[in-house]
Parts: C-alpha cells; structure tokens; sequence
C-alpha cells in the first residue's frame, strides 16, 4: 500500500511543485507508467499464488533475478515459472 501510496504522489508532485514540474522531462512522465507496470505485474504475481499452489515465484524468479544482479543468470530458474494466472 505504502507503494501505491507513493507512486500515486509522484505525478501530483511533478505537477504542482513549480521547480519539479520544470525540470520534469520526457523521460521522466515515462518512466511513471513502467513503474506502474511493473508494480501492477509483481501484485498481480503475487494476488495468484495466494492460495496452494504448487510453483511459488518468490523461491525461482526471485533466485533468476538475484543471479542477473551478480551477472551469472540462473536461466533454469526463470524456465520453470508459469506465466501469471487470471
């Protein structure tokens, strides 16, 4: 919540704080909706595997994404996730 909560202050910061608005650039309002993207994909990520379910995407892609960061990727890791449910 406390990220919705942010992500929601960002856009009405840039629009009513004068110094933060003029120095807001295109790449800038961009960026905004990847963030929302991405929040909205780990929610919905997570919202899907609440209830039993025998593959949790904590335990692979998150060990995929940790290799990435040390630059070895664990491609094994990210092959054995499904994609995310309705």
């Amino acid at each position: 919540m406390a990220t919705l909560t942010g992500l929601a202050v960002l856009p009405v910061r840039r629009w009513r704080t004068p110094a933060v608005h003029a120095a807001t650039s295109r790449s800038d309002r961009a960026v905004l909706p990847l963030l929302a993207a991405v929040l909205l994909a780990g929610l919905t990520a997570t919202a899907t595997t609440l209830e039993a379910h025998p593959y949790d995407y904590r335990h692979g892609v998150s060990v995929w994404f940790r290799s990435l960061l040390t630059l070895e990727p664990d491609v094994p890791a990210l092959a054995a996730a499904p994609p995310a449910r309705r």
